[in-house]
């Protein structure tokens, strides 16, 4: 994917970022992933120095992609409905997803995705036991992901009922 292999300094810091509009719960949570991001890198990495392979993984599968947590809102959904009581926060959770994925461009969802795959391919890497070094030579790659979206996109504020 090319977007693994752009190096940030190669990113035109004068164009302008491309804006996407959230509401402001549902950019709250967005940030709110982004910050696990960082406290999870921060966690490989320091693992990584370690030689902690195990953790490495554990934090690594902890950001798993969307598409699999999307499905497992959708299953319990319907195990809910089927035993006929309403699960609220998960059909909230559920219509945030929907309303996320409506407003965020395929752009920015490819890059997500790159990013978590990126994580799963770490906590692969690291459960077959790739030396250190390679483990932090791929978590460069998805911050390279992250750096680049940054770059790309700015999330904006916008009023939603």
């Amino acid at each position: 994917m090319a977007l693994l292999a752009t190096s940030p300094a190669q990113a035109d810091s004068g164009a302008s970022r491309t804006a996407l509009h959230l509401c402001d719960d549902d950019r709250e949570h967005l940030l709110g992933h982004m910050r696990q991001f960082m406290e999870i890198s921060n966690g490989i990495l320091a693992s990584a120095l370690e030689g902690d392979h195990e953790r490495i993984a554990t934090l690594a599968e902890d950001f798993r992609p969307t598409s699999a947590m999307l499905e497992r809102m959708k299953l319990l959904a319907q195990a809910y409905e089927e035993e006929g009581r309403p699960h609220r926060t998960n059909q909230r959770e559920l219509r945030r997803f929907e309303r996320m994925a409506a407003n965020l461009s395929p752009d920015f969802v490819e890059m997500y995705r790159a990013m978590r795959l990126g994580f799963d391919d770490i906590a692969e890497q690291s459960r077959q036991g790739a030396p250190s070094q390679e483990i932090m030579h791929r978590l460069v790659n998805v911050q390279n992901v992250c750096i680049a979206c940054h770059r790309q996109f700015e999330l904006v504020p916008m009023e939603c009922r």
